[in-house]
């Protein structure tokens, strides 16, 4: 009998249950030996690449320069390694639940939960990649649990998908052509519901939010902006405060009370 246990005996109070203690599931249990490789592989680089490279600086500016540069570049390997196993894993869960519901139409039920199985080490592995990243975000905020949670919207969602990866990997690359800048892409985190990228740069020591827009109208629109930002064009702002005032009266006429007759 343990001394809590004792002193509630004492006590005269029914003594306190054992504790039911559950081992933590194995996540790795049904993963290929190809993934786990693959796993293993990203964790070096987003934990060690650097250290390897670079010893840890001891005061010389010099030296955490080129430590924090070969640290970026792992990361910089990391995220575009996992860019491609995100894609290859979300095309390959596509195609389990299309599966899956070809095999119910079929009533082939054994072949359904064959697929939906298939499906659940597929989420497994796509949630262990967002993770490896994970690990990256938590240092580009330095540990700020305050900043994380305002970058978390409970119950939002992330639009991850080959697409998306995609589009935004182009300029996470060109971002990241600068030694000491980092662009993770948002949608392979599981922590963030802002923007499309994320951008630290040690430089300016700035964290930045990118918001990536496709199609014509809002080519448009950014070469507009940019013509404003350059020119100063005093025309063009009174045009935006013109249509920003036309707006309003609109918003105000919608929400006015009908009149009554």
């Amino acid at each position: 009998m343990t001394d809590d246990r004792a002193v509630q005996a004492d006590r005269g109070r029914p003594p306190i249950p054992p504790a039911r203690v559950r081992p933590f599931r194995n996540l790795t249990a049904g993963l290929s030996a190809g993934f786990l490789a693959e796993a293993d592989e990203l964790l070096f680089l987003v934990r060690e690449h650097g250290i390897s490279k670079v010893p840890a600086p001891q005061g010389d500016a010099d030296r955490t320069r080129r430590f924090l540069e070969a640290v970026h570049e792992g990361w910089k390997h990391a995220q575009r390694r996992v860019a491609q196993l995100l894609t290859v894993c979300l095309q390959r869960q596509s195609a389990a639940l299309a599966r899956a519901k070809q095999c119910r139409i079929a009533r082939d039920k054994p072949g359904a939960e064959v697929a939906m199985r298939e499906e659940g080490r597929i989420g497994i592995e796509i949630a262990i990649l967002r993770r490896m990243l994970d690990v990256v975000l938590w240092n580009l905020v330095r540990g700020e649990q305050s900043l994380l949670r305002r970058l978390y919207v409970r119950g939002g969602t992330h639009s991850l998908s080959p697409e998306s990866i995609a589009a935004a990997m182009p300029t996470a690359d060109d971002i990241n052509a600068r030694p000491l800048s980092m662009a993770l892409c948002t949608d392979m985190l599981s922590l963030v519901h802002v923007g499309d990228l994320l951008v630290s740069d040690l430089e300016t020591g700035q964290l930045i939010f990118i918001e990536l827009k496709a199609g014509d109208k809002n080519f448009a629109i950014s070469k507009a902006a940019e013509f404003a930002v350059d020119s100063g064009c005093q025309a063009f702002e009174q045009y935006a405060r013109w249509v920003q005032h036309r707006r309003r009266e609109a918003l105000r006429a919608c929400q006015a009370p009908e009149d009554s007759e």
